[in-house]
């Protein structure tokens, strides 16, 4: 039985009873047993309306459970190819070309060391930016209700500083990082899940344990998520942590997985 079902007639027995029991004309016996009365109508009364409930949605939730995705598709931990959408026309060859490096280092990391211990988890590669036709957000792991999203760069080794505000490159400030606005995006399109950012940075050398980053507070602007800037190595530590979490781990939530797919660019 639905929880505020149970609740309402929970509330009914208590109220009819008592107002048998304080104003029965026939004294405390007669009210005792129009009490016991009341409570054995609705007990039958609760039962009625379960069964009416679970025959209307209790088939129905089938259905939908088993159409949400394909047996045969959910059963797969990778959907999309890192770089594929990245656009020589549009970035430059060079450019372009470094972003694939980029993401398919990261697919590389995250299918190699977390996909393996995590057979529920789900790695989608080259996601629509919600609310922008060309952006797009480089991968998308997600484990029950726990989205993580990536956002990989192929930089120059250095020492790096991000606030979440103004980024460094050995003392030399950089562009700003756009990615937690993807983040705030998809945060408001999957409010029933927990969703975090990271930019992962991976360097010519494939160090995962370089470049050295810092990450410190900072002021976030109306519209943005925080994100982390992180190397591989801390990658994978950190969206490990963020998703073994015992709730959702060993979880493929096909409700979740049924909104992302559709949002993978063609």
């Amino acid at each position: 039985m639905p929880t505020t079902l149970k609740v309402g007639l929970v509330l009914a027995v208590v109220v009819f009873g008592l107002s048998f029991l304080q104003e029965s004309s026939g004294g405390i016996s007669y009210g005792v047993a129009s009490f016991v009365s009341v409570m054995i109508c609705a007990a039958g009364l609760g039962l009625v309306l379960s069964a009416v409930v679970a025959l209307f949605r209790l088939p129905g939730s089938r259905v939908r459970a088993d159409k949400l995705v394909p047996r045969d598709i959910a059963m797969n931990q990778v959907f999309g190819e890192p770089g594929r959408v990245l656009s020589g026309a549009r970035f430059g060859e060079r450019q372009a070309e470094l972003g694939r490096q980029g993401e398919r280092a990261t697919h590389a990391l995250l299918a190699e060391t977390l996909l393996p211990l995590m057979p529920a988890a789900r790695l989608l590669h080259g996601m629509q930016w919600p609310g922008s036709r060309h952006a797009d957000i480089d991968h998308v792991m997600v484990a029950g209700k726990r989205i993580a999203l990536i956002d990989s760069k192929q930089w120059r080794e250095g020492s790096y500083w991000w606030d979440n505000r103004t980024l460094f490159r050995s003392g030399k400030e950089l562009n700003q990082l756009k990615f937690g606005y993807a983040v705030a995006k998809m945060a408001a399109a999957f409010p029933d899940c927990e969703v975090h950012g990271w930019v992962v940075v991976h360097t010519a050398a494939g160090d995962p344990r370089s470049p050295y980053i810092e990450n410190h507070d900072g002021y976030i602007e109306p519209g943005r998520l925080p994100v982390r800037l992180v190397n591989a190595q801390s990658l994978a530590e950190e969206v490990g942590v963020f998703l073994s979490h015992p709730d959702h781990a060993s979880v493929t939530d096909l409700t979740v997985l049924s909104r992302l797919l559709p949002g993978l660019k063609p």
